[in-house]
């Protein structure tokens, strides 16, 4: 009687670890899909921009930072090209506050305007090329036909 006991123990103990197993794959699964980097083509910039026309003209996008009013960024594109790239309304306290802002924006504008493209990184202000290339990149969207 007692061995007919210890089947049905080790039965059950097989189905609980077979449950366990089964849900620790699942959460493996999940967890995986969660932080494996996805393609985002939310940046779907001008990295090929042979597949993109543009509407000739000038596009404005601003950059809020905190402490200062927005800055106004222009991009100046033809039908098959970017031309310009530049700030207006840039407030005084600009260089006080963000000191590499200005020399970051003139870094990229030469950058896209020579080749045509947002391959370009910076590992000493990531954050500040991140921020200018996603306004810049937000302006051209508008000129894309």
């Amino acid at each position: 009687m007692q061995s007919s006991n210890m089947n049905s123990m080790n039965s059950k103990e097989i189905k609980k670890i077979l449950l366990f197993g089964f849900i620790c794959v699942i959460i493996i699964i999940c967890l995986t899909y969660l932080f494996i980097p996805k393609n985002k083509n939310d940046n779907d910039n001008i990295d090929n921009n042979s597949n993109y026309s543009f509407i000739p003209g000038v596009y404005t996008s601003s950059i809020n930072l905190n402490n200062i009013q927005p800055i106004i960024l222009q991009v100046k594109v033809d039908k098959n090209s970017i031309e310009q790239i530049m700030l207006t309304n840039i407030p005084e306290n600009l260089s006080y506050f963000y000191p590499s802002f200005k020399s970051a924006i003139d870094e990229i504008a030469n950058h896209i305007i020579t080749n045509q493209n947002f391959n370009i990184s910076n590992t000493e202000n990531p954050i500040t090329y991140e921020i200018i290339l996603n306004c810049i990149d937000s302006a051209i969207k508008q000129a894309r036909q």
